[in-house]
């Protein structure tokens, strides 16, 4: 994010601090490697992904909460966070923002967006798309700070409907499914697991 912005101006991430607003590069450079350059660096904060509902059963993909697709955050810090800003990006781009349409039991009020310590809170399509939005095979999910920066990277090779997807002990890294799905709660151990 930046404050203000300048006709002819290209923003690019603080190279001096991932979690900062956007700075000024010196000259527009489209298609060109920005100053900042680099790797896509992750970020971690106290906000994770904790299960992913990509292949819902018996409700569509775009069905409203309590069906359709969801994702699953949870705080593991020891302070109050505000959801505002956050969001999870897909593969594909689509963006799933912490906002009204999509975290379950916001509001208007401001204090709906607080994720309180060792809490879990949904981000779901919610019915605002006219099909799903994540993958049902390979995907891999992005979260992301209010700045844009990444904090969390999450990837499946596949699902199966009905069950969420949670962190397992793959070496490739990618989630594997649960048991059954828990939104809100704690998660059950890893079917490779039992």
């Amino acid at each position: 994010t930046w404050g203000t912005a300048a006709s002819g101006v290209s923003y690019e991430q603080d190279s001096t601090s991932s979690t900062a607003n956007w700075v000024a590069t010196g000259s527009p450079s489209p298609g060109q490697i920005n100053t900042a350059g680099g790797p896509t660096t992750l970020i971690p904060g106290d906000l994770i992904i904790t299960e992913v509902m990509a292949n819902p059963w018996p409700s569509d993909d775009n069905a409203t909460w309590p069906g359709g697709e969801w994702v699953e955050v949870m705080n593991t810090g020891n302070a109050d966070l505000d959801l505002t800003g956050y969001s999870v990006v897909d593969t594909a781009g689509n963006v799933l923002p912490f906002n009204t349409d999509h975290l379950v039991n916001a509001t208007a009020s401001s204090s709906s967006f607080l994720i309180a310590p060792g809490q879990h809170r949904i981000l779901a399509v919610n019915g605002t798309s006219p099909y799903g939005v994540l993958n049902n095979g390979v995907e891999s999910l992005t979260l992301k700070w209010p700045n844009g920066s990444p904090s969390q990277e999450v990837a499946w090779s596949s699902t199966v409907q009905g069950f969420s997807m949670v962190t397992s002990i793959q070496a490739n890294g990618l989630w594997s499914s649960a048991p059954y799905p828990t939104p809100e709660g704690m998660n059950p151990m890893a079917l490779e697991l039992m």
